[in-house]
Parts: C-alpha cells; sequence; structure tokens
C-alpha cells in the first residue's frame, strides 16, 4: 500500500502518482524560469514524516544541482501545526544555498 500520493493536472488532463515509505516522492512544478521542488520521505529514525520545499531554476530543477532556495525542511507535522496556526515561515527566513543537494 503506498504511503505517499501526488496527483497533477494540465493540459493533457490529471495523473496520479503514488510513493512508498522506502521510495518517497517527488514533485516538481515549473514556469519557464523558476520551479517548485517538493520532496517527502518516511525518516525511520524519528518515525516521521518529512518534507523538502525549495525554489529551484527550472532549468536546473531535474539534474538537482545549483543553487536553491530553501522555503521548509522539517517534519510534516509541523508543516501542517504552523498552517494552521497561521504561522508559516516568514519569506525573511529564506535562505539561498548554493551548495544543497536532495536529500
Amino acid at each position: 500500500m503506498s504511503h505517499y500520493y501526488g496527483t497533477a493536472q494540465g493540459g493533457r488532463g490529471k495523473t496520479t502518482r503514488a510513493g512508498s515509505k522506502g521510495s518517497g516522492i517527488y514533485t516538481h512544478t515549473a514556469t519557464r524560469t523558476s520551479s517548485i521542488f517538493v520532496h517527502m520521505w518516511w525518516d525511520p529514525i524519528t518515525k516521521q514524516d518529512r518534507v523538502k520545499i525549495r525554489l529551484t531554476p527550472w532549468l536546473d530543477g531535474l539534474n538537482d544541482s545549483g543553487g536553491k532556495a530553501v522555503i521548509y525542511d522539517g517534519t510534516m507535522q509541523r508543516l501542517v501545526k504552523a498552517a494552521s496556526s497561521s504561522s508559516l515561515i516568514p519569506a525573511d527566513d529564506l535562505h539561498y544555498d548554493h551548495t544543497e543537494r536532495a536529500s
């Protein structure tokens, strides 16, 4: 049974993808110049779902090299709690990291 689910809808209709605790799931959505990259995975040490959300240059996004602005890197539980309490991470907390790699 899948642990993660993702959907996307565009000009060619809707598609769905699934991921397990072992594989995680990646999503990537882009304009012509920039993109949002989301990675969700299971952390076997803490036994929690983790999520990393970052902005990437579009031409750079698929090979996961180059600079990225990390929007969030933490547990899904913390992200849901922050969203429900309207205390999402302010834009001033973003940082640009030229060396980060995918987890």
